[in-house]
């Protein structure tokens, strides 16, 4: 019994469903008497159409390379980190030092943390703060301790706690020198000329590339 070229066409492209998402294309091609075939190797030499493309996990929303391609000028998207992994590390070196103090530890208003100083050393910063309670200190600590040991072991360099303490206090005598050269420049006289200068002085010593 011949079974229709229609019916043929049903019954292939049903089966196809079962296939798994790895399945290769579909071709539609006719023999030189004619008829009309389905596979995916036609003859040498026999031109075929495409019945049902390759089916992928593209059909899970990857998308496809050549899109990726097009997009990117021929290469890949590379992956970007938004924070470059010298600056978590700094930033958790910096954490740990500031959050190990006997002092007590505040956020300003950037969410940045701080060391409230004694009478003896002034704070530059004059906003507002949220004083850490002891629960929330510890727990702040532990987490930047293993973001410490997890970022910073490419820089040895940077594990050293005793220098992790220095940068924090001359990123402190930063700020004060700073701040007391914006004060100086405010009043505006010629007696500031002095407190300008050594501000300036300060400003050199400190600040560095800060």
């Amino acid at each position: 019994m011949t079974i229709p070229l229609r019916l043929t066409a049903l019954l292939l492209l049903g089966s196809l469903c079962a296939l798994p998402l790895t399945a290769g294309e579909i071709l539609r091609w006719q023999d030189p008497e004619g008829k009309t075939h389905f596979g995916d190797r036609p003859p040498a030499g026999v031109n075929a159409d495409i019945v049902v493309p390759k089916i992928s996990n593209l059909a899970h929303g990857e998308r496809p390379p050549a899109e990726s391609a097009r997009e990117t000028g021929g290469k890949a998207p590379p992956a970007v980190d938004p924070v470059p992994a010298r600056e978590r590390c700094e930033q958790a070196r910096r954490d740990v030092v500031v959050l190990a103090t006997q002092r007590p530890v505040y956020r300003d208003e950037a969410g940045r943390l701080r060391v409230k100083r004694g009478a003896g050393r002034p704070d530059a910063y004059t906003g507002e703060r949220q004083y850490l309670a002891d629960r929330e200190r510890r727990q702040e600590l532990s987490r930047a301790e293993l973001m410490f040991t997890r970022d910073c072991a490419a820089w040895p360099e940077l594990q050293d706690r005793a220098q992790a303490e220095a940068d924090l206090l001359g990123e402190e005598q930063c700020e004060l020198a700073r701040a007391a050269l914006a004060e100086a420049k405010r009043k505006g006289v010629p007696a500031n000329e002095e407190a300008q200068v050594r501000a300036r002085r300060e400003i050199a010593q400190w600040c560095g590339s800060r």
